[in-house]
């Protein structure tokens, strides 16, 4: 990691920006950087995938979306993961994700989910270390069982108690049901990559196409932009 990154009297990891991050390049130079993830979606008539931003956070359709509607909240800044933010930017994004929930109920119940990374080393099963969470809508299925054949989960009650992960240096996994109910489990097991995405892909009969940066599904995506207008962004 390039990232300047400290941390402050109060505890928070400061942000910063990382020059090896596509999350960062997208939003510091646009979606058609060459370092950005996003750029294959560029076209004539689209210059780029955000559907809602202010100063501090952004939401963007997920490339190789599980279903239609499969969005990310994002730090607009570069924050390892939503147990290094602010306590009063947690918050923030918590709502900004109930609302994106609500947006997106109509293709189905929503879900939310964030793999933790705390080091390049302790990823917690993240392949890009940046603040985002995963808000999907999958009907009526719960991924909470397979998550717990492989970890050990406690329920909380905000995102804002991530914060307790970063002062142990605890890799995790945060859940947050169909049910509304919010699980974080300490990732101390070799978790594989995207293994959140696995599980979700295996629940819809999609064993093999889980992989973002394999099957990006560009058609999945521009669907979820024209499914999804937010005037106000």
């Amino acid at each position: 990691m390039t990232v300047e990154e400290t941390v402050s009297a109060a505890g928070c990891a400061t942000a910063g920006y990382d020059a090896n991050c596509s999350f960062c390049a997208e939003f510091e130079r646009g979606a058609a950087d060459a370092r950005s993830a996003a750029r294959s979606l560029i076209t004539p008539a689209r210059s780029e995938r955000v559907i809602w931003s202010d100063d501090d956070l952004v939401v963007v359709p997920t490339l190789g979306p599980v279903v239609k509607g499969h969005v990310m909240v994002l730090t607009r800044e570069h924050y390892l993961s939503y147990a290094h933010v602010p306590r009063g930017l947690a918050e923030r994004a918590e709502a900004l994700a109930a609302t994106v929930c609500r947006r997106i109920s109509g293709l189905g119940t929503p879900i939310m989910f964030e793999h933790g990374p705390m080091s390049e080393g302790a990823t917690g099963g993240a392949c890009t270390d940046h603040a985002h969470l995963h808000c999907l809508p999958m009907g009526e299925v719960d991924l909470k069982a397979g998550i717990d054949e492989r970890l050990t989960g406690r329920r909380i009650s905000s995102l804002v108690e991530l914060a307790e992960q970063r002062r142990r240096g605890q890799p995790y996994v945060y859940y947050r049901s169909a049910a509304g109910e919010s699980w974080l489990y300490d990732v101390d097991v070799d978790l594989p990559c995207q293994f959140l995405r696995r599980l979700a892909s295996a629940a819809l009969d999609d064993h093999e196409e889980w992989d973002w940066l394999t099957f990006p599904k560009l058609d999945l995506v521009h669907a979820t932009l024209d499914e999804i207008s937010w005037g106000d962004k």
